[in-house]
């Protein structure tokens, strides 16, 4: 057998692998996007810490569609938001009513979000909070 061919079968050997490499690591991606459920947003997958802070006051409109009116799941805004997070360890909603919390007496203009301490202005649908609450992890 000449050295030709050995450095032949080498090479063919190499392929081989990287060819079998580059299919397992398909397969564990694939693997791992089949299993993860899809209603639990980022589900304790990072150690990042998020506070939603929910600001409001009793009688408002704009509030009282994020944290008493129902929609047609049956369930509030903010009840849907508790919900998906409800498994993430690293999720913590809370809400403050202005003239009942101290927390909530600085602002005079409600409803105010705030997540990590910075102010949401974005859409007040739960799918589009959900997004801003994950682009923090």
């Amino acid at each position: 057998m000449s050295s030709q061919d050995n450095n032949s079968e080498n090479k063919s050997l190499m392929i081989v692998i990287i060819v079998g490499l580059i299919i397992l690591l398909l397969l564990y991606h694939y693997w791992k996007n089949c299993h993860t459920n899809k209603n639990e947003p980022m589900a304790n997958v990072n150690s990042k810490k998020v506070e939603v802070e929910i600001y409001h006051m009793v009688g408002c409109p704009h509030c009282e569609d994020i944290v008493k009116n129902k929609q047609s799941n049956g369930k509030t805004k903010l009840d849907e938001l508790k919900d998906i997070f409800k498994s993430n360890k690293n999720v913590k909603i809370s809400t403050f009513e202005y003239g009942k919390d101290k927390k909530a007496d600085k602002f005079n203009a409600f409803p105010v979000i705030l997540i990590n301490g910075d102010s949401y202005d974005g859409a007040r649908d739960v799918q589009t909070i959900v997004k801003s609450i994950k682009s923090k992890f």
